[in-house]
This record gives C-alpha cells, sequence and structure tokens, in this order.
C-alpha cells in the first residue's frame, strides 16, 4: 500500500483499538470458507472476486475487519449474513457508503467489528464525503448517531442498514405499502442502437407535417416523417420524481408483431421516402456495427434488439450511473441504456 493507505488505516486502527479486545477463534477461517464454497452467477461472481476481507487488529474477543460493504446485499454472501445474524456475532458496521477512501482504488468499503461472546443488537454509522471527510470523521466517530439493529432479525437474505434518520422514513414508506418487486414484472436494460448519432435526433419543432430534427450523423437539419418518431429520455433529463422537458426523438424502426415488435421491411420502410433516405444515407456507418455483425439485410435495426416491446408498458426509469439516486414513472417513452423495472399491469 502507498503511504495515503497507510494512514487511512493508522486511522482505523486507532479506532478499532477502542472495540477490540480478544481473539474470535476460528471466525474469520468460518467467513472466508463460507465464501469460498458459496454458489454464485453472473454479477455476483465478478463481485466474489473481488471481496477480499483485511483483518486489522486482533486481541481477546474481539475482530475488525476492513470489507466490502456489498457482503450486506448481493446473494454470495447469504450463508455468511445468516451466520452472522443466528450467531449474534456483529457488534459495528461503520459503513463509509459510496465514498471512494482508498487512494488509486475504485471499491466501497465498511469496517466490520465482530464479538464471538455475541451481541443481540448491532451499531450502525455510515459515514459520507470525500476521502479527507472521512478520515476527519474518523477521529471522532462517537459523535455520528448510531442505529440499533436486532441482529437475529437480519438473517441470510440483504440487510438493511441505514443510519437513524433514513430508518424513520424507511419505517414510515413501509406501513401499508407494496414492495417494488410484488408490483412489478421484471429489470430490464433500456435500448441500445450501437449508433446514437444516427438514430437519436434533435427535435425541432414541426413544419408542414413534417418533424424537423438535428443529426448529428448527418451534421445538418432534417424534414423527417414522424410515423417512427418517438420522445426520448436518457440518464440526463430523469429527474427527482420527473422528466426534464424532453429535447430528443428516437427514430424506432419497428411494429408491433403478435406479442412482441419485428423490424420493418425494406418495403415498408420505403413508404416513408425521407426516413429511408436518411438511413441509406448511413448505410455502410449501420453496417459496420458490432464488428460487422450487422451487414446483413436487416441492417438498420438496433445494435441490441432485447426489451424492444416493453417500452410501451408503465415503468420506472432508473439512470444506470448516477452520483445519486432518481427515477421517474412513465408509460410509452423509449428509454436508451438504462435498467427499468417493468410495472405489473394488473397492479
Amino acid at each position: 500500500m502507498g503511504a495515503d493507505n497507510d494512514t487511512l488505516l493508522d486511522s482505523m486502527t486507532g479506532l478499532l483499538e477502542a472495540h477490540i479486545a480478544a481473539a474470535a477463534g476460528t471466525l474469520l477461517q468460518q467467513t472466508v470458507e463460507l465464501q469460498r464454497r458459496a454458489t454464485h452467477t453472473g454479477a455476483d461472481a465478478r463481485e466474489k472476486r473481488r471481496v477480499a476481507v483485511h483483518e486489522v487488529r486482533v486481541a481477546v474477543g474481539r475482530r475488525g475487519f476492513i470489507v466490502p460493504n456489498k457482503l450486506f446485499k448481493l446473494d454470495f454472501a447469504q450463508r455468511m449474513r445468516a451466520l452472522l445474524s443466528d450467531g449474534e456475532l456483529v457488534a459495528e458496521v461503520l459503513d463509509f457508503g459510496a465514498s471512494q477512501v482508498f487512494a488509486e482504488v475504485t471499491n466501497y468499503t465498511c469496517i466490520l467489528v465482530l464479538d464471538r461472546a455475541g451481541l443481540s443488537e448491532l451499531s450502525y454509522r455510515r459515514i459520507r464525503g470525500s476521502r479527507d471527510e472521512v478520515l476527519a470523521e474518523l477521529v471522532a466517530p462517537e459523535s455520528i448517531r448510531a442505529q440499533r439493529v436486532v441482529t437475529r432479525t437480519l438473517g441470510a437474505n440483504p440487510w438493511v442498514l441505514v443510519p437513524p434518520e433514513e430508518a424513520a422514513v424507511l419505517e414510515v414508506a413501509s406501513t401499508g405499502s407494496e414492495r417494488l418487486d410484488a408490483v412489478t414484472r421484471q429489470i430490464f436494460q433500456g435500448l441500445i442502437t450501437s449508433a446514437d448519432d444516427v438514430y437519436v435526433l434533435e427535435d425541432r419543432g414541426e413544419r408542414g407535417g413534417r418533424r424537423v430534427v438535428f443529426s448529428r450523423a448527418s451534421g445538418s437539419e432534417l424534414e423527417l416523417e414522424p410515423d417512427l418518431l418517438h420522445p426520448l429520455a436518457s440518464g440526463g433529463d430523469v429527474d427527482r420524481y420527473a422528466f426534464r422537458s424532453l429535447s430528443n426523438l428516437l427514430l424506432f424502426p419497428y411494429a408491433r408483431g403478435g406479442a412482441g415488435m419485428r423490424l420493418l421491411r425494406l418495403d415498408e420502410l420505403g413508404r416513408l421516402a425521407r426516413t429511408f433516405e436518411y438511413l441509406a444515407k448511413h448505410e455502410a456507418r449501420l453496417r459496420g456495427r458490432e464488428r460487422g455483425a450487422m451487414d446483413h439485410d436487416g441492417w438498420y435495426a438496433f445494435g441490441r434488439t432485447q426489451s424492444l416491446g416493453n417500452h410501451h408498458r408503465h415503468k420506472l426509469g432508473v439512470p444506470r450511473l448516477r452520483s445519486a439516486s432518481s427515477c421517474v414513472r412513465r408509460r410509452g417513452l423509449r428509454l436508451p441504456g438504462q435498467r427499468r423495472r417493468e410495472r405489473d399491469p394488473a397492479r
């Protein structure tokens, strides 16, 4: 580790010395073995490979570890969470959330203090801010109000650990409400065209029954038939509880066919002369997408076709990469490159 990380570990070690007082026997070996034996797939497998448990200080009875805070949520750590919960082994969690406290490394960490003697409640604190702000708070963590949680109630499922002020909000929100997974059907990713400069057009109004748009691919203003143009919301358009004023349109060369969407035939597309002419102008560019995989008769299709038929439904749009959470509900709007949860129409 570099000097910056040594300084951080010194601060953490000083904090843990106030809590730690004896050896925890084989607890570390048990938790590492549970990680090794846990079944895992997909994203959880990638997260599991990144998990590293760092022992900070050992005394008589307690141990403190710097660990990824994702172990409280992801599937690979279910058995570990069950062990910690059933044995009432967690004394304290000091969570750094999304704050990046280690230099030259992107990770999401916390200090986990375990007590082999067992405690009926754990203490949870969250520290947010820049790296310097986190280090300053570590000098006197007791100044941060702690949330007390009955450890045995947590179990193997994802642990919901939040500061007291957020816990109060969650308690009110959960009273008489339904869980999101109970009223939605699936989570799906938004549209991926593999050529946004062609398909995503700036809306400049209407003229003579046609839509005036600006194409980045053409570098010019065009007049196109409105038939295949739909309002488009990207991540930057999603504000808290609402969309900002939308300025883009999506050229969507598909029609509903049965339960899903089908790509328009060339003869169908040709009935929209201006739209067909525009796409044909960029045919070479569109055929070259996906390392040549789009060089076929359907060269004007989107680069990815999953979820094409879901965008007319009620849905919650959530930006994929944001510094803070935002979401908005909308029906019939195209949403590119984001994950969203499809609402069950019966609810």
